[in-house]
């Protein structure tokens, strides 16, 4: 993903500070309740417990928790650019954590330390009714809309040639429904060919949806088995406690 989820993603240690933050909707002002009639819509989960999250456990010798500074959770791929999503507005609460994962005995190159295989942010979403089904509908149709994108350079800016391309790579591998998503970016420095991808990977729980965005290190691509690996532990410690 470009720019890198990382910046903020560096520390190998686990910090202060690093338990899931979020947000929630009032149920009784949310369009979904408005709109709904003569019934409110209820929720099934109006909590998400921190133990629903990826713990230091299952990210691997020198894996951790980093300090989570986003505002907006990076949750959702939009490159078509649509505006605010339908399903936005069916949020009932909303939780999210940054993840350093090292599976691998990875390391700096010309400094020999070790550094984490890459970094992942996981995503709770627990929707009124219809939310969690209507946000899988946006992803895949984001995908045929818009699988590839060119960016153009600013004014007064070298011109480096960049783009990304969307591809689905994988279906209905878990809970109810699910979708993993390649996001592969790929410019032209200075006559030299640079790629990265990363990729997104969504599954529903009921009216809950649970997702990882992972990347590689760096200016490295993430390792579909590491990605693999996280999604399955997510789904360990969420499955339980998101069945409604």
């Amino acid at each position: 993903m470009r720019p890198k989820i990382l910046g903020v993603l560096a520390v190998m240690v686990a910090l202060a500070g690093c338990g899931p933050i979020g947000r929630s909707v009032d149920p009784a002002t949310s369009s979904a309740a408005v709109s709904a009639s003569p019934t409110t819509p209820v929720a099934a989960i109006t909590e998400i417990p921190a133990a629903a999250f990826l713990q230091v456990g299952d990210l691997g010798a020198g894996g951790s928790l980093a300090k989570n500074d986003e505002v907006v959770p990076p949750g959702r791929m939009d490159p078509c650019k649509s505006g605010v999503p339908a399903s936005e507005s069916m949020i009932a609460v909303q939780k999210w954590i940054l993840a350093l994962y090292r599976f691998t005995d990875n390391r700096e190159s010309y400094t020999n330390r070790k550094i984490p295989d890459g970094t992942a942010y996981e995503v709770i979403t627990s929707y009124f009714p219809g939310g969690s089904e209507a946000y899988l509908a946006e992803q895949r149709d984001m995908v045929k809309r818009c699988p590839k994108i060119h960016y153009t350079t600013p004014p007064g800016v070298e011109d480096h040639k960049e783009s990304t391309s969307y591809a689905i790579v994988a279906e209905h591998f878990a809970g109810d429904d699910a979708l993993m998503i390649s996001q592969k970016w790929s410019g032209v420095y200075y006559n030299t060919l640079k790629t990265d991808t990363s990729f997104f990977a969504v599954v529903r729980i009921g009216d809950a949806l649970v997702t990882i965005n992972a990347d590689g290190w760096e200016q490295d691509s993430a390792d579909r088995r590491h990605v693999d690996r996280l999604v399955a532990a997510a789904l360990r410690r969420a499955a339980p406690l998101l069945k409604s």
